[in-house]
């Protein structure tokens, strides 16, 4: 798919999706596809094309919005979060604080959650633009120099130590939870060194809860592999008494006949325009995609063969799952 294709099937909105972690959450998406100040080798996005510390408004703050608007009002799906996410890092955005700020006005009944990586956090405007969220849930994976360039490769201008205090600045500051994510790579991160000076560090991030994260699709770098179920119950429980929850993949549940009989009857260009938007994202299974999109199996599977024969989706097998991308 060439960069213009991508740029066409991007949306700023899209879902509601099934999150892991969030449940039904509606997606938006602030930055250009792989934006970042990091470029993680886990990353299910893929590599960063553009490894930047630099604030701007990428989406116009009325256009966005209006596609969140129109979103809502035509929506019949539940939304249990409106998150700031995507394909890069949300607050390079320099709007979203503005775009928080209008939600919590005018959809107080939406919580507002913001997946970070954490690293711009040492900036006193970006905690500001923060601080009407309901969720904030950044990323900290380890407090040594050497394993955090090896795991998030950052831009050269950062700073592990303003990184570190930025998030403690914000828990002062942010009067909501705050979520810390930590992804573990085995060999790397989850030695008992690592862990033990990632615990000390505990105590001044305060974090309402502690959420370990694995491979769950295919990450940018083949290298990187998934601890066993008994590994990290090992890390849990090393880093009690604070408050530790193992990210596991989310229940799916089919939609009803209703529904399915409506998604079957759909154009298949309609279904592949959402399925295009969503993989240009992160590489979904197809169980991803049908609790996400709210499309039927049957639909689903048309619609994949399709883009498939067209060149447009690929499928690749990692471990027992089928993941499903875009070249």
């Amino acid at each position: 798919m060439t960069k213009n294709e991508k740029l066409k099937h991007r949306d700023i909105v899209f879902g509601p999706v099934v999150s892991r972690r969030l449940g039904y959450s509606l997606g938006v998406d602030l930055v250009p596809h792989k934006t970042c100040s990091l470029n993680c080798v886990y990353c299910e996005c893929g590599a960063t094309t553009d490894l930047t510390l630099e604030r701007k408004i990428f989406v116009p703050t009325n256009l966005v919005l209006e596609k969140i608007e129109t979103v809502i009002k035509n929506n019949s799906q539940k939304i249990d979060y409106l998150t700031f996410s995507g394909s890069g890092e949300p607050t390079l955005a320099l709007n979203i604080g503005e775009i928080i700020n209008y939600l919590k006005n005018n959809y107080p009944q939406y919580k507002i959650a913001v997946l970070t990586n954490g690293t711009l956090l040492f900036q006193t405007a970006v905690r500001k633009d923060l601080l009407n969220a309901d969720l904030v849930v950044p990323t900290l994976n380890s407090l040594s120099l050497e394993s955090f360039k090896k795991i998030n490769r950052p831009h050269h201008d950062l700073d592990l130590t303003k990184i570190v205090e930025g998030l403690v600045k914000f828990r002062e500051e942010f009067k909501h939870e705050i979520w810390l994510e930590v992804f573990i790579i085995p060999g790397i991160n989850d030695s008992e060194p690592e862990l033990t000076n990632f615990k000390k560090e505990l105590l001044r991030l305060n974090p309402d809860k502690i959420q370990i994260n694995t491979l769950d699709r295919p990450g940018t770098e083949s290298w990187v592999t998934k601890p066993n179920e008994v590994q990290l119950k090992k890390i849990a429980v090393f880093l009690q008494p604070y408050n530790v929850e193992l990210v596991n993949q989310v229940s799916y549940k089919s939609p009803d006949a209703k529904n399915e009989n409506n998604f079957i009857e759909k154009e298949a260009s309609a279904i592949s325009e959402k399925i295009l938007a969503t993989l240009l994202r992160r590489p979904s299974r197809k169980q991803d995609l049908i609790s996400g999109l709210s499309v039927s199996e049957l639909a689903l599977t048309a619609a994949l063969e399709q883009l498939m024969k067209k060149g447009q989706v690929v499928a690749k097998k990692q471990g027992k799952d089928i993941f499903y991308g875009v070249l």
